[in-house]
């Protein structure tokens, strides 16, 4: 019973993953959909290296390092709400999703703090 549910299981994942592509544009959406990719991404990263077995300021970091940089590849590559950004709104964007990915602050406290930076 189990090897014929375990084959149905493989052919149904099979014949999905020949159609399978990833859009990055939807990970850049918005601040809180970046946050998200950042916690998948330090988790990974985390498991990764030795930055597992280390204390939980060396993890925020690191989180803060990849929000950042995520910001900045977004802008780079003209994705989502980063597209059209000067450094200075990369930064503040980046330091926020760091904020939202930390769990120190819920989407909508950050977004009232970015509409005090907002382009007029």
């Amino acid at each position: 019973m189990y090897p014929l549910l375990i084959t149905l299981l493989g052919l149904i994942i099979f014949q999905t993953l020949d159609n399978f592509t990833v859009d990055l544009d939807q990970y850049f959406v918005s601040v809180g959909a970046l946050a998200g990719a950042v916690v998948i991404v330090t988790e990974f990263f985390k498991k990764l290296t030795f930055i597992g077995n280390s204390p939980s300021w060396v993890k925020q970091i690191l989180s803060w390092v990849i929000s950042i940089a995520g910001s900045f590849a977004g802008s780079y590559f003209d994705l989502g709400v980063f597209a059209d950004l000067n450094t200075t709104y990369i930064i503040i964007y980046g330091f926020a999703t760091g904020l939202i990915a930390n769990g120190i602050f819920d989407f909508a406290l950050v977004q009232a703090f970015l509409n005090l930076f907002h382009k007029k």
